[in-house]
């Protein structure tokens, strides 16, 4: 049985980009270090401010991310990583992270991160290098969310130099 579920959680972590291109022994060696929790809804995975020790994947479940004010931001899915970036940059949380349903999380403490990518070269070269790719995508995403919302600002606020006109 313990056999069957490492098989498909081996499946599931490939499909994780900051995995991909890990062979299935590789990725067996990473979830060896992760540990499994199940959270109820409502719950903190981590708090703004707090630090950057841990690396989560979302098995099952939705979580919330939110401004420190309490606003939320978007909404994440089942197979995501959450915390994969800090993790090594090693700032603070910006955000809030709870769930909205009951939640199934493997964590990855930062020590045994530390440990995965210094034992094995190449783990730590696939790793780093999805880790630009997907930096890539969201700066590019967030290009694109740039680029449409002062779109949208010039078609509702004037010019410079412009008046706004009261309805008559």
């Amino acid at each position: 049985m313990q056999q069957k579920q490492n098989k498909t959680l081996v499946q599931v972590l490939k499909k994780i980009p900051i995995f991909n291109g890990l062979s299935p022994t590789q990725i067996q060696k990473a979830l060896s270090l992760c540990s499994s929790k199940s959270l109820e809804e409502g719950k903190a995975l981590f708090a703004a401010g707090g630090p950057s020790d841990e690396m989560y994947v979302l098995l099952n479940g939705e979580l919330s991310v939110n401004k420190a004010d309490g606003t939320q931001i978007t909404t994440m899915g089942p197979v995501t990583t959450v915390g994969e970036i800090r993790i090594i940059t090693k700032e603070v949380r910006k955000v809030t992270i709870t769930t909205l349903q009951p939640s199934t999380i493997l964590t990855i403490h930062k020590s045994n991160f530390d440990m995965l990518l210094h034992d094995d070269l190449t783990i730590s070269v696939s790793v780093f290098k999805n880790l630009v790719t997907m930096l890539s995508k969201r700066i590019d995403e967030d290009n694109v969310r740039t680029v449409d919302y002062e779109s949208q600002k010039s078609l509702i606020l004037p010019q410079e130099g412009g008046h706004l006109e009261a309805p008559s």
